[in-house]
């Protein structure tokens, strides 16, 4: 959608300083779609955390009208500290985004056991030192979250501040080029 407002703002007319304001604003865009789509929800989204990164679609023996790429994210959920201490599994949720058509493709939930091999069974609950990270990365999700967020209401002010100095104006006449002459 912030595209298509770009693109009408273009089309309206807009001054070169417009014109490359609009610019940077499509190659930030184009450079973090993946972000600003996880991010802005509270995944994770640095290379260190991210589950697969533009990854093939492999569809086995059958032939892919459009072949797509994916990268993967996951999440904690819910908020550990009030949660997880009394249990012996705990919850992620996964974003699929497809490279081709930059939105998410799918989303899942993950439901992960801890399981103690010695004794054989589940363990009763969370060991600490993995509560403590799991509280940790909850902090980042959080932090993550509102950085994102905050990049997007950048980018909507940047994005309106085009439309009100082309489109969206009081004496805003349409650049129709040679045409109109």
């Amino acid at each position: 959608m912030t595209k298509r407002r770009i693109g009408k703002c273009m089309m309206f007319g807009m001054k070169p300083a417009q014109i490359d304001e609009g610019g940077k604003i499509l190659q930030q865009l184009a450079k973090e779609w993946r972000e600003l789509i996880a991010g802005s929800e509270g995944f994770l989204t640095d290379k260190k955390r991210r589950s697969l990164y533009r990854h093939n679609v492999v569809w086995g023996e059958q032939p892919m009208e459009s072949p797509d790429k994916i990268t993967v994210y996951q999440k904690l959920i819910p908020d550990p500290s009030r949660h997880l201490s009394a249990q012996s599994a705990f919850r992620l949720e996964v974003m699929i985004l497809s490279e081709a058509h930059q939105r998410p493709a799918a989303r899942c939930f993950e439901d992960i056991v801890i399981y103690d091999y010695k004794k054989n069974r589940k363990t009763v609950n969370i060991p600490p030192f993995v509560m403590e990270q799991f509280e940790t990365m909850w902090k980042q999700q959080e932090q993550e979250e509102v950085n994102w967020r905050q990049r997007i209401a950048d980018i909507e002010n940047r994005v309106r501040n085009l439309e009100l100095g082309s489109w969206d104006r009081a004496d805003a006449v349409e650049d129709n080029g040679s045409a109109s002459q």
